[in-house]
């Protein structure tokens, strides 16, 4: 396989169904839904599936799905591969919904996102040319402070101080 293969592997987010009572699954209840190549762990929140998907290939980002059927509400492409787990902020949540999602890219000039909640960019952060690098890693988020690291060894702490 030539290595533009690699870039076009599929991949599915898919569910199955857990009887809490007997600690077995429920195949019989289930769905998938192809999001493309993923490493990434998905999120739920509030009805709600966020993955991040894509390899090194522009076409990778963040996926928010149906919690129950797996559908696609919305998709950002970020220019690059989603490959860490996305993490939400329910801090503004009274209720109405209002989150913020914060994900890496993994490409040469990772960079750090945040969305809203109806997957609208809030903004994102490219470290300067000679700190960029890719960033497999996702971030953390600590006293309203955006963390994050990348594979030049740089950690970046962006928000409040």
């Amino acid at each position: 396989r030539g290595l533009g293969d690699v870039y076009k592997r599929q991949g599915y987010c898919y569910y199955v169904g857990f009887d809490p009572e007997t600690g077995s699954f429920r195949e019989e209840d289930n769905a998938k839904t192809s999001i493309g190549y993923s490493t990434s762990t998905p999120v739920v929140y509030n009805g709600r599936v966020y993955v991040g998907a894509g390899q090194f290939n522009p076409d990778g980002g963040l996926y928010c799905l149906d919690e129950n059927t797996l559908s696609v509400i919305w998709n950002y492409v970020a220019g690059g591969g989603v490959q860490s787990s996305p993490v939400i902020s329910t801090y503004y949540d009274d209720g109405d919904g209002e989150i913020y999602i914060y994900f890496t890219t993994n490409t040469l000039y990772g960079r750090a996102y945040c969305l809203d909640g109806d997957g609208n960019l809030v903004w994102y952060y490219e470290p300067p040319e000679e700190e960029c690098q890719y960033t497999l890693q996702g971030v953390a988020l600590y006293f309203g402070k955006v963390i994050f690291a990348n594979d030049a060894g740089y950690v970046f702490a962006l928000g409040g101080f």
